[in-house]
């Protein structure tokens, strides 16, 4: 496994764990179908990306995470 393999799979458990809490946030509701379709939309531009040398960093993933899913980050600070 690649390392940036290892930092989604890492990535992605982090955040099922957190859905894991009880109680869930309420918009936790079809989180993991947006979590992949997010996923899967990243690494394409990662593709994308790697075809014109630049490269897309775990730090990018994160930022854009937050601010696709600004719910949960505000969820798990409460």
């Amino acid at each position: 496994m690649s390392d940036i393999q290892e930092q989604f799979a890492r990535f992605v458990e982090r955040w099922r764990g957190y859905l894991d809490c009880d109680p869930a946030p309420s918009n936790s509701e079809h989180f993991e179908e947006e979590l992949r379709d997010f996923i899967l939309k990243f690494l394409e531009e990662c593709c994308e990306a790697a075809d014109s040398m630049s490269f897309l960093n775990y730090n990018e993933l994160c930022k854009r995470f937050n601010e696709h899913f600004p719910w949960l980050e505000s969820w798990r600070n409460d």
